[in-house]
């Protein structure tokens, strides 16, 4: 296992489309995902430690968002992602405003952690613009298919 730790988030950065097969079967973009007031769109991999088994998760705990797969690791590799978990939080605009880690927890679950995620999604919808400070998201590199 290799960690690494994302880029910092580059402000207004635009959220490019994309056309993904979801574990439902349905092909679904970023028309189909979009807020109202943001979009958030996040890199995982099943088998990484840090966000294991994901399909069986998302079906236990009843999960109403999309999750697609990207097999050829286009949109990945588009989005410029480079580990997992990697957070990419639009405003209504499209435009990137945060690009952080989800909380200070790592493999194991830090209580009562400040929930950088959720906050910053939410300052996202209520003022359209992330937090200027933003902590990295750490995780495993990504394996790029040759």
């Amino acid at each position: 296992m290799v960690l690494a730790k994302n880029s910092i988030c580059d402000f207004g950065w635009k959220a490019r489309d994309f056309a993904l097969k979801g574990v439902d079967g349905k092909i679904c973009t970023l028309g189909d995902v979009r807020g109202p007031k943001g979009t958030l769109i996040i890199f995982i991999c099943n088998h990484c430690p840090y966000i294991d088994n994901m399909k069986v998760f998302a079906a236990k705990h009843g999960f109403t968002f999309p999750y697609v797969i990207d097999e050829t690791q286009e949109v990945a590799r588009v989005y410029g992602a480079q580990c997992t978990p990697d957070f990419f939080g639009f405003n209504e605009q499209d435009e990137l405003q945060y690009r952080g880690r989800l909380d200070a927890s790592r493999t194991t679950l830090v209580p009562n952690a400040r929930r950088d995620l959720f906050e910053a999604m939410k300052q996202v919808v209520a003022t359209g613009y992330g937090p200027a400070n933003q902590t990295p998201s750490m995780g495993c590199s990504i394996k790029w298919k040759d």
